[in-house]
């Protein structure tokens, strides 16, 4: 029997009647992902790694349902919708040499580490959608023409994923996107063996410094494989394990969150890869499970399709097992839930009528299951600021205050310390929008660190290279086109793309109106 107690608490200013809970039961760890294909994590999507989360999910959840006799036509029609979108999408991102990257042809050359992720992607989406072969070759081609002498493939272009540059304690260890390209290689069936021979070659001349790395390499050798170094990378890591309620994972110094879910993520691609028992993994999976949004996917891009894809393999091993689980909830909620062989493919949600309070799960039966808890509020103050500082304040630059003009100022915190790339959202005060030339200005201005600006729902979005302890300071236009009395102030938001548990939010609003 699962036993188990949840406490739902409120912070002191939160907005009344603003809080809603909800419990969700599924007998399938991808149900809450299968449910929200277009909606996995809160992120904008204007570039080209972004872009591929709303474009992977949807072949590995056509893969599962195909594989266990369940595809709709519903859910094939909206996924494969999905796919030729994020498809054509992704071909902005494209290098007339058949690299990509992320901004595409703005960037001054393609990234190895994207032109890898493409790869391997559109090769298995090729299952559902028409993809041009020209460009799978040409991607493979652009990739192989720039290995090292040593076997390795170099950080070439711009690495957004932070894991993936190696190096999480101190060092630069080439092997991680050269375990990373190789695997790429290998699923989208390159021919030439002495290519990948000569790259896992290079995996053993730089041995992993982390357990991501080690995780990454082992995946990689199970895919062209060599079962017995794979293990072996499993087993050698295996002390650094973490085991708490039933779960098991790994941390790297200096790693983000989203690094130590695509790390656990890979210990199950790998053991699942070689052939090692479901009990091998059943922790691990309780562990990216553990980490799920509400939506079914995780904080990032790269944790995201990663997780996702650990979790469809494991699901497949697993549906065939009978399932017959009672979930009693008591406290805050009172019901039970039953899961069945006929529903555990359902998400069923069950809103918690007391909020504060404490949720009492009690789980007996048979089967694999998931049970997730969801809090959402507003509070009347912005969350403390975390990592960034973030300033942002509205003026009028015309007599009638119709012309406005938003400044954000933005820093990072720890000393001595720089963001990767970060994004600048800040939405709109009712009734304005912001100009599309001033925004075009800022990217335009080479001293600016500004990648890309984008408008997504009347937001501006805006893409850093980087954010330095240094005050960081842009403006743009807005222009009043409704008149609304007393409106509420706008939001704005940053946070580092590959940690966003690394953020800062504030508010904003025109305070000079005549």
């Amino acid at each position: 029997m699962f036993s188990q107690s949840y406490n739902i608490n409120l912070p002191e200013d939160v907005v009344p009647d603003s809080a809603r809970a909800f419990v969700d039961v599924t007998g399938n760890v991808l149900g809450p992902a299968i449910q929200n294909l277009n909606s996995l994590v809160s992120l904008p999507t204007g570039c080209g790694e972004q872009n591929m989360v709303k474009f992977d999910p949807n072949y590995l959840v056509l893969d599962y349902l195909s594989d266990i006799g369940k595809l709709t036509d519903g859910i094939k029609s909206e996924a494969i919708r999905n796919l030729n979108t994020g498809y054509q999408r992704e071909l902005n991102y494209r290098h007339y040499d058949g690299s990509f990257s992320a901004f595409g042809e703005s960037d001054g050359e393609g990234s190895m580490f994207l032109t890898a992720f493409v790869l391997r992607s559109f090769y298995e989406a090729q299952r559902y959608i028409t993809i041009d072969g020209s460009l799978l070759t040409s991607m493979q081609d652009w990739i192989i023409s720039r290995q090292q002498a040593d076997g390795c493939f170099p950080n070439i272009g711009q690495i957004i994923d932070t894991g993936i540059q190696g190096g999480l304690e101190g060092e630069k260890n080439k092997g991680a996107i050269t375990a990373y390209v190789v695997a790429s290689l290998i699923i989208s069936k390159y021919q030439n063996q002495t290519v990948i021979t000569e790259a896992l070659s290079c995996l053993s001349n730089n041995p992993p410094a982390n357990p991501y790395e080690t995780f990454l390499y082992s995946y990689a050798e199970a895919l062209s494989g060599d079962n017995g170094d794979a293990q072996n990378l499993i087993q050698q890591i295996k002390p650094r394990a973490i085991t708490n309620d039933g779960m098991e994972y790994y941390r790297n110094n200096n790693g983000t969150t989203a690094t130590n879910i695509e790390t656990v993520a890979y210990a199950v691609l790998s053991n699942l890869q070689i052939g090692n028992s479901k009990s091998d993994v059943v922790p691990l999976v309780r562990y990216l499970t553990s980490n799920l949004n509400p939506q079914g996917g995780f904080s990032s891009t790269q944790d995201t399709v990663v997780g996702l894809h650990a979790l469809s393999n494991f699901a497949k091993l697993v549906y065939k097992d009978p399932d017959n689980i009672q979930v009693s909830i008591s406290g805050g909620l009172q019901e039970t839930v039953q899961i069945t062989e006929n529903n555990k493919l359902l998400v069923q949600r069950n809103m918690v009528s007391q909020v504060p309070s404490t949720l009492n799960i009690q789980a007996q039966g048979q089967g694999c299951g998931l049970l997730q808890t969801s809090l959402r509020y507003h509070t009347n103050t912005p969350p403390e600021q975390n990592k960034f500082r973030l300033n942002v304040v509205g003026d009028c630059i015309g007599p009638d205050c119709k012309q406005r003009k938003i400044t954000t100022v933005v820093s990072y915190i720890p000393a001595g310390k720089i963001a990767g790339m970060s994004v600048v959202q800040i939405k709109m005060v009712t009734g304005t929008v912001p100009d599309r030339d001033s925004l075009d200005q800022l990217t335009a201005n080479p001293n600016n660190k500004i990648l890309r600006t984008d408008i997504e729902d009347n937001q501006v979005v805006c893409y850093l290279s980087e954010v330095s302890n240094y005050d960081m300071q842009f403006s743009f236009n807005v222009e009043v086109v409704i008149e609304v009395s007393n409106p509420q102030p706008g939001t704005a938001k940053v946070f580092d793309y590959y940690a966003p548990e690394n953020f800062a939010a504030t508010t904003y609003s025109f305070e000079n109106l005549t």
